[in-house]
């Protein structure tokens, strides 16, 4: 991301130190060209990058693709922390949802998750999760919208949480190297808290 940004400074700095006034005008007065440029550098961000499909691939693309105001998104980042975002990238990405680091000028992060459209209905299902998010505090959610209505007050148009990052190693990293012994505490610990969540007969009132 920084890469593009510093190729499009470059390029228009070069282009505006031309004698050719108008191409100075066509390149570096034109908005239009400046909002192509960024759309373009923000598209990949929208799509499914992680892998591939072998059957029906056009339709499962479409399934994970979600356009959002990349620029509002950032805003919104900084109003939480303080502090002004300056960059946005994406951490990983499941069948439902998008992960996006968002890091301020102050190197403070906070994460942003953004459902695809085959999530469900983003409305009742974002609003389950930051409500259980709330009741177990982990990780603490700092700001979220289940509207993606530009007719409400959401101007990044897409649903979304922003949460803390919590501090540690995936699972995934560690995993192979830890016993058998080791495997078998961990499941047990995770089986016992999603027994504890299941068996709470008030859990609808979270909402």
């Amino acid at each position: 991301m920084r890469m593009l940004h510093s190729i499009f400074a470059s390029f228009k700095e070069s282009v505006c130190m031309r004698k050719d006034k108008s191409a100075v005008s066509n390149i570096c007065g034109s908005s239009h060209s400046q909002a192509s440029l960024s759309r373009a550098i923000h598209e990949p961000l929208f799509h499914y990058t992680s892998g591939r499909w072998l059957y029906d691939e056009d339709l499962q693309l479409k399934c994970q693709y979600v356009k959002f105001n990349v620029d509002s998104l950032r805003e919104r980042g900084s109003q939480v922390v303080g502090a002004r975002c300056c960059q946005i990238s994406k951490l990983s990405e499941g069948l439902y949802n998008k992960v996006f680091s968002l890091e301020t000028e102050n190197s403070k992060e906070i994460l942003a998750r953004i459902p695809n459209p085959n999530a469900g209905s983003s409305c009742y299902v974002f609003a389950s999760e930051v409500a259980t998010l709330d009741f177990v505090r982990l990780p603490e959610v700092v700001g979220w919208s289940s509207s993606s209505s530009l007719s409400h007050p959401n101007p990044v148009a897409a649903e979304y949480i922003l949460m803390k990052r919590i501090k540690g190693r995936q699972l995934s990293e560690v995993w192979p190297t830890m016993s058998e012994a080791q495997r078998f505490r961990l499941v047990k610990n995770v089986m016992a808290i999603e027994a504890k969540l299941a068996g709470m007969s008030n859990i609808a009132s979270l909402l």
